[in-house]
């Protein structure tokens, strides 16, 4: 009985280190979808110490095993659950504009199209505003803020 006790231990600590080196990242699309990938990070010399990629959402292998169990629930807006989309609040004059503005600024027609149409899926008119009209993004509310960076991290993936 003992015996199957400190084997159940010893599996059960090979788990969750081994848990604490593998990821789960969950980033954003363009098209509104979201790419998920595992990694293993075994060059960490400690397991769970954050392993973060710009943009994503990345939790550890033992993080999303405690949430399928329904222990810790993952609820950080990633996903098609957190994405809503605001295409319909915009203008075919507002796309248009936007769009011209780009070119404008010198980028091709199929770049700004797709920057275009990820900015109107992402924010409303009035939040695309506070977000082209800010200097930084840590002047703007902590929620468009986060927003603003999925949103980049999405064009930079997508439309480039």
């Amino acid at each position: 009985m003992i015996g199957l006790v400190g084997a159940l231990v010893v599996i059960v600590a090979v788990l969750l280190v081994n848990g604490g080196y593998a990821y789960r990242s969950q980033c954003p699309q363009a098209s509104g979808s979201v790419e998920t990938s595992w990694s293993y990070q075994i060059s960490s010399v400690v397991p769970y110490l954050r392993y973060s990629r710009s943009g994503c959402a990345v939790h550890s292998a033992t993080r999303v095993g405690l949430a399928k169990l329904g222990i810790w629930k993952i609820s950080d807006g990633h996903g098609a659950t957190g994405t809503v989309d605001h295409t319909s609040e915009w203008t075919d004059l507002q796309l248009a504009k936007g769009r011209a503005r780009c070119i404008g600024n010198g980028s091709s027609y199929a770049f700004c199209s797709c920057v275009i149409t990820e900015l109107a899926k992402r924010f409303t008119p009035d939040e695309a505003t506070q977000v082209s009209t800010a200097k930084r993004l840590d002047q703007l509310p902590a929620g468009l803020a986060r927003r603003a960076r999925l949103a980049t991290a999405a064009i930079d993936h997508e439309c480039r």
